[in-house]
């Protein structure tokens, strides 16, 4: 299976448990980010400290059917928001639906 899509339907998953109120698993996705190719992995890792992380890289705002980079960055990005409780969950939740296009 492809790395990049193996590691967004992981953090899909801890979407879909986030939405109702449940824990996600947090380690299977750090295991998933841990068996990309070093420079993806390097690359998701230090754009995560970041800021202005989508001004380094473009970003997908919808998942496409390429399981690029750029869903990647906007997957682990939605992950971390989630994770961190970071702002209001209502929103983060419209926003992770919008990304992985759930109706």
């Amino acid at each position: 299976m492809n790395l990049i899509k193996n590691a967004i339907e992981t953090m899909y998953k801890y979407h879909e448990c986030y939405k109702v109120g449940n824990d996600g698993d947090s380690e299977a996705i750090e295991k998933s980010i841990n068996v990309l190719p070093e420079s993806q992995r390097n690359f998701v890792l230090v754009t995560s400290q970041m800021d202005n992380w989508a001004n380094v890289y473009p970003v997908a705002h919808v998942l496409s059917d390429k399981y690029s980079l750029a869903d990647l960055l906007m997957a682990y990005h939605l992950y971390l928001k989630e994770k961190n409780n970071v702002g209001n969950k209502a929103d983060v939740i419209v926003e992770g639906d919008r990304f992985y296009m759930i109706k």
